[in-house]
């Protein structure tokens, strides 16, 4: 049974798919950057005018690519953590910022996706970086436009040509540079990696950002907040976590860590498993937009700092 809501957002995804296979009749180039060669939709689109690369991720880094953005005419660009599939569109939580005519911050998106764009068919990374996919801004030197201090990082460090940011040195920058609040909005909290030795998994802590945030909260009195996803993949551990660095305030007049879960009400217009995707902070000096916020980076993900 199709209800209302159902049909409503097929609609909106509709609309949006066939707009963008409309493009060819302007003239316009579709080109796409993906890791899932199973996807109906980019097939779709690949058969009827889209040029799609896959990336091999798991012979590259074992992980994903998580990248969202697009780049429109070297002017324009979207970021945010929306995939391209109508469950993206529908059943999940996302945000995005869509900057128009800033040809200076598409290009350096532009450099990210070219770089993407040649690791079709291969499974190694190039020893030697092009100059068409090194940086045009970092962390160390933002681009300076009505946004404020606007720098684009990424992750892996093995995708990380010359001048670009890690995020991980992007997340401690504005951790550190926050003088009063850190309010942060994640699917997911949980600082352990899982690794394979021999055979046998094994779970270690992940310590860089959670020590961080304790960090600042205690020593240094920032005020943090934490909103995270409750759904039904949520690890038991994120509770001893969050019970943890809560713990830390105990006694402590100036010290502040609350921490809230947030849950997308369940079979909504026949919906199940809706999800809180977005992933980003806030603080008092900065705005932080992530694809794979606070845990061990094996994916290739993308970010970006206001």
């Amino acid at each position: 049974m199709i209800t209302h809501l159902k049909y409503l957002i097929y609609c909106h995804w509709h609309i949006l798919h066939m707009r963008l296979l409309s493009l060819k009749s302007r003239g316009v180039r579709l080109k796409i950057v993906s890791d899932q060669p199973n996807s109906i939709e980019l097939k779709s689109m690949s058969d009827r005018y889209a040029e799609v690369h896959y990336v091999n991720m798991t012979a590259l880094t074992k992980g994903r690519l998580l990248s969202s953005f697009w780049v429109v005419d070297r002017k324009h660009v979207y970021i945010g953590s929306a995939g391209m599939n109508w469950k993206a569109l529908s059943k999940l939580k996302e945000l995005g910022v869509i900057v128009f005519d800033c040809s200076c911050l598409a290009l350096d998106l532009h450099r990210i996706f070219s770089f993407y764009w040649q690791l079709q068919y291969r499974d190694y990374i190039p020893s030697i970086w092009s100059k068409r996919v090194t940086a045009v801004f970092s962390r160390d030197e933002p681009l300076r436009f009505r946004l404020n201090n606007t720098d684009a990082s990424t992750s892996p460090e093995l995708f990380c040509p010359k001048g670009r940011s890690r995020d991980l040195d992007a997340i401690r920058h504005v951790i550190r540079e926050a003088q009063r609040f850190i309010y942060i909005s994640v699917t997911d909290y949980l600082p352990l990696v899982n690794r394979s030795f021999r055979g046998s998994p094994i779970v270690r802590y992940w310590s860089p950002i959670d020590e961080m945030l304790r960090e600042a909260a205690v020593l240094r009195e920032v005020k943090v907040r934490l909103l995270i996803s409750l759904w039904t993949r949520t690890h038991p551990l994120t509770i001893n976590f969050m019970t943890s660095m809560q713990a830390l305030c105990t006694g402590l007049p100036v010290c502040s860590i609350e921490v809230r879960f947030y849950r997308v009400k369940e079979q909504m217009g026949g919906f199940q498993h809706r999800i809180n995707e977005n992933k980003f902070m806030v603080t008092d000096n900065a705005v932080y937009i992530d694809t794979l916020l606070f845990r061990k980076r094996h994916c290739q993900n993308f970010i970006i700092i206001v």
